[in-house]
């Protein structure tokens, strides 16, 4: 029959475990490649309000040019069907002569500053493009993760479930007043209530205990167990 340190020790080792299950439901393994894609799909999401803004104000001035261009060449086309249609000469066809070239070179020069719109929007509609590229590449990787993530949970939460129904046989194992100072222990410390002495520092906490605990621990009969001073739990040998 296994001594009390003994089932201690056996009941600690079998609680870290299930702190480590615990752990893992709460922050599966794949958490952080799960942060980082959403982490980069925030930060392209930030570049691309960025790129909007940048974007906004030259498209719509294309769209002004645009519109103003075409009404400059279709005014200009009326006025060359009207001077098409005219027979002889006069100062009013030679004024619609004037205003048709004059539109002509207003819609050319319209075109230029088009010309340079475009030249402008181009690099941003470029890094818009990689942006989507990149966000859909994230974004699939956010889903993987995601993924990855719900299976290790149910996998540490289907382990944890085993091992809450197999703890019950190793508490039993110890008499009702020492659990209960486990217990306590355990609740302070984080889950996990015993820890082995171990070259004079707490197994658990890794603090040195003093001097006396230490020879006390090593030199007492089976079943000595004192408490550590740093974390709370029961420390045997």
């Amino acid at each position: 029959m296994a001594g009390v340190n003994e089932s201690l020790l056996a009941l600690a080792d079998h609680d870290e475990t299930m702190v480590r299950a615990r752990h893992e439901i709460e922050h599966p393994a794949s958490t952080a490649d799960l942060d980082a894609a959403r982490a980069e799909l925030a930060s392209a999401a930030a570049s691309k309000r960025a790129l909007d803004g940048a974007r906004a104000p030259l498209v719509a001035r294309s769209g002004a040019l645009e519109h103003d261009a075409t009404a400059a060449r279709d005014r200009a086309s009326v006025i060359a069907r009207r001077l098409d249609e005219s027979t002889g000469a006069g100062r009013d066809l030679e004024a619609m002569a004037h205003e048709r070239d004059a539109l002509m070179a207003r819609a050319d020069q319209l075109d230029e500053e088009l010309l340079s719109i475009y030249e402008q929007l181009e690099p941003l509609d470029e890094r818009l493009e990689s942006l989507r590229v990149d966000a859909l590449a994230a974004s699939a990787r956010r889903e993987r993760a995601q993924a990855s993530a719900t299976a290790e949970r149910e996998s540490a939460a289907a382990r944890l479930e085993e091992l809450t129904a197999a703890r019950g046989p190793l508490a039993g194992a110890i008499d009702a007043a020492t659990l209960a100072r486990y217990e306590a222990a355990a609740a302070r410390a984080g889950g996990i209530g015993a820890a082995r002495l171990v070259n004079g520092r707490c197994g658990g906490c890794h603090v040195a205990v003093p001097a006396a605990t230490a020879d006390r621990i090593a030199h007492g009969p089976e079943g000595t167990i004192v408490v550590c001073d740093e974390c709370g739990r029961l420390l045997t040998r």
